[in-house]
Formats: structure tokens, C-alpha cells, sequence
């Protein structure tokens, strides 16, 4: 992007300060790409860890494993896949956890649920919103895109904070239960963590 203009309905005034909204603006789009980028990281953190997990489950050896894992190029393809192979798993390696397969399935639950906020941030067009000197950015949902009428008045900032933590909480139980899949006799089975709400971070 190499223009900052108000491309979406604003309240933009006609005695806007050129120079203070210049920047407010640079600032409004750095915490925004930034927020994003954060978001995209700790996805694609969970996904990796999914496909280890993948491995666990399966307990095909870990090349073999990885090699059927990253043959499929959708994410929401590799969670059924990982879902799938955690259904099909023989009820007696459950003994040890008998937690295991409540505790893989809410994992999944969960990730498909994240899965919706993530798309909304990495996929959903975006415009600057100016009043007076100062410049946010919000979703540009006025042409009917139906990831931004998603976060049609919502804080794009809390939004992704949000989606970045559900994602890294999600991604630590995800590589505490490959451990405790792999080598049951090294490592405890996990104990879920909660998921911390949106209104955790409007403040």
C-alpha cells in the first residue's frame, strides 16, 4: 500500500491537518499490519504443531507422517485429516489417557472455531477511517465482502490481540499433547487451558 486515503465512509472534517493525520495514520497502519502479522504467525505456529501432533496419533514414522500431512494444501483438510486419524485410533491406547480423545476433538473444535476469526484478519479488505487528526482502521464492509461485515464495528486491534492469544494457547496444548501421544511414560497428559475472551483485551 503506498497511498493513505480514506477510502471508506468516514467523518473526515473539511480543516483536517494534513501533517498530524499523515502520521496518525502511518501509526494507525502499523499497529494494524502489525496485529495481523502476529495473527498469521501464531496460526501457522498451531498448524506445524498440529502436523507433529499428526504424527503422534498416526504413529507412522515421522517423515512418512509430514510427507501425507503437507501433501494436503488446505488447513481445514489437514485438521479433518488429523481428526479423522485420531477417530480411527485403537481404544486401547486410550487406556494411559483416558482423557485422549475428549480432550484431541475439543482441540479441533476449538481450531475450526479459530479458524473463522483468522480468515477474517488475513483475508478481510480493510480502509482507514479518519476524524479529525485521528486515523483508525476498520473494516471495509460498505461493498458487502462477508469477512468484513464480520468485523463490521468491531476494534480490529482487539480482534486479532484476541485471535493471536486463542491461537498460541491452542498451539501449547497442541505441543503438550504430541509429547504426551509420543511418549506417555515422559510427559504428563495436559490439563486444557481457558480461553481468554475478547473483552480481555479491550482493556
Amino acid at each position: 500500500m503506498t497511498e493513505h486515503e480514506t477510502s471508506a465512509p468516514s467523518t473526515a472534517e473539511s480543516n483536517i491537518d494534513p501533517l498530524v493525520t499523515f502520521e496518525e495514520t502511518n501509526k494507525a497502519f502499523e499497529a494494524y499490519a502489525t496485529a495481523v502479522g502476529k495473527v498469521a504467525y501464531a496460526w501457522n505456529t498451531l498448524h506445524e504443531r498440529l502436523g507433529i501432533l499428526f504424527v503422534a496419533v498416526t504413529g507412522c514414522e515421522r517423515k512418512v507422517a509430514l510427507a501425507r500431512w503437507y501433501s494436503l494444501k488446505s488447513d481445514h483438510r489437514q485438521r479433518e485429516m488429523l481428526r479423522t486419524a485420531i477417530e480411527a485410533t485403537n481404544p486401547e491406547r486410550s487406556k494411559t489417557w483416558p482423557e485422549a480423545p475428549d480432550d484431541l476433538i475439543w482441540l479441533l473444535d476449538r481450531a475450526r472455531e479459530l479458524a473463522d476469526g483468522r480468515n477474517n484478519a488475513v483475508h478481510a479488505p480493510v480502509s482507514f477511517y479518519i476524524s479529525g487528526s485521528r486515523s483508525e482502521m476498520g473494516a471495509a464492509f460498505f461493498d458487502g465482502n462477508p469477512l468484513a461485515k464480520e468485523l463490521e464495528g468491531k476494534d480490529l486491534l482487539v480482534e486479532f490481540a484476541w485471535c493471536e492469544a486463542f491461537a498460541m494457547t491452542l498451539s501449547w496444548f497442541t505441543e503438550h499433547l504430541a509429547n504426551a501421544v509420543a511418549f506417555p511414560d515422559r510427559f504428563p497428559w495436559p490439563q486444557r487451558r481457558n480461553i481468554l475472551p475478547r473483552e480481555y483485551f479491550s482493556r
